[in-house]
């Protein structure tokens, strides 16, 4: 069950749960409250605000960017909502207020999918980074593993106890502790 708490700081292991909240809470909003818009827009509302005051205060994730990430989110959802509330009311002066208003939430939605989007693949290319690695230090140990703990100099020489990399001579204890270290 690591993918429920694995991505969150320690203290805020249970994380999720608030996020279940959310969900759940939303969704009854939506639910119960289908005769009365403005009120089930205004209790959305409540819960979002609350989860990001929550958020803002606990900052749980253990990357910094998802803390970032989530606070954007959830106040796109909330000025949405906001937005649509405005609607809802049909208290507009006149079609020009609309139009700015309407203008005004295209470009929250854009910004927010824009930060999505950057997040992302920001995060695919720290990923197959560390992929790359990965893969090199496990080609490096499958050699090493391969010639039985005996590696050759580029003269041919046989060298117990000690590997060689990019013309440097060292002491497999050392290279050990350094794999043991990553």
């Amino acid at each position: 069950f690591g993918f429920l708490y694995g991505r969150y700081e320690k203290k805020w292991y249970m994380w999720e749960l608030v996020v279940m909240f959310r969900k759940v809470t939303l969704s009854a909003s939506n639910l119960f409250f289908t005769t009365v818009p403005l009120f089930q827009t205004t209790m959305a509302m409540m819960v979002l605000f609350g989860c990001l005051i929550f958020q803002v205060f606990a900052s749980p994730y253990l990357v910094g960017q998802l803390d970032v990430l989530e606070f954007l989110m959830l106040t796109n959802n909330f000025l949405v909502l906001f937005s649509g509330m405005m609607y809802l009311s049909d208290e507009f002066p006149d079609s020009q207020s609309k139009d700015i208003v309407t203008g005004i939430v295209i470009v929250i939605l854009v910004v927010g999918i824009t930060c999505m989007g950057i997040f992302l693949c920001r995060e695919i290319m720290r990923r197959a980074a560390e992929m790359k690695n990965t893969k090199k230090l496990d080609d490096l140990r499958l050699d090493v593993v391969a010639h039985g703990r005996r590696v050759f100099t580029p003269e041919g020489m046989l060298l117990i106890n000690t590997f060689c990399t990019d013309a440097k001579l060292y002491d497999l204890n050392q290279f050990e502790r350094l794999l043991n270290d990553v």
